[in-house]
């Protein structure tokens, strides 16, 4: 099975010597449960962890990247909870895509993994105007 190993170390080493309050324990959670949210919103991700072949080095890259990613956006986070505050002239924004308290994943990070590639279609039914009547025929289209 080609599941994926991602250390702690890992998570640390992307945080790039910013220092979190985040126990080595906690860390080790978020890795699975990115794990299985990679697994659970991305079918390709479910078929290349569980395939007994080894990944190929891209598709080994861009899991690890996102699982790591997701997981330092949650080491980042303070728990503060706020998206916003302001106070006079001060003002303070947080930008969801270097913190957040869930796990999620960027549209980049999903498409490079191939989520969202559309499994072979063939045709889709819908209506085309039939020559010489003009009256709609629910057929297949092909594209």
């Amino acid at each position: 099975m080609s599941m994926i190993e991602i250390e702690v170390s890992e998570i640390h080493s992307a945080l790039d010597g910013l220092p979190t309050d985040r126990s080595d324990t906690f860390l080790k959670e978020k890795i699975l449960d990115a794990i299985a949210a990679l697994m659970g919103v991305c079918p390709v991700a479910r078929v290349l962890l569980e395939s007994p072949e080894p990944l190929s080095f891209m598709n080994q890259r861009n899991i690890r990247s996102a699982i790591i990613n997701a997981v330092v956006r949650v080491a980042r986070d303070d728990g503060s909870g706020f998206k916003s505050e302001r106070e006079s002239a001060y003002e303070y924004t947080r930008d969801p895509l270097s913190t957040s308290p869930n796990i999620w994943f960027t549209d980049k990070e999903l498409a490079a993994i191939g989520c969202n590639k559309r499994a072979g279609v063939i045709g889709t039914i819908g209506p085309h105007i039939s020559s010489p009547y003009g009256y709609p025929d629910y057929g297949v289209c092909y594209e």
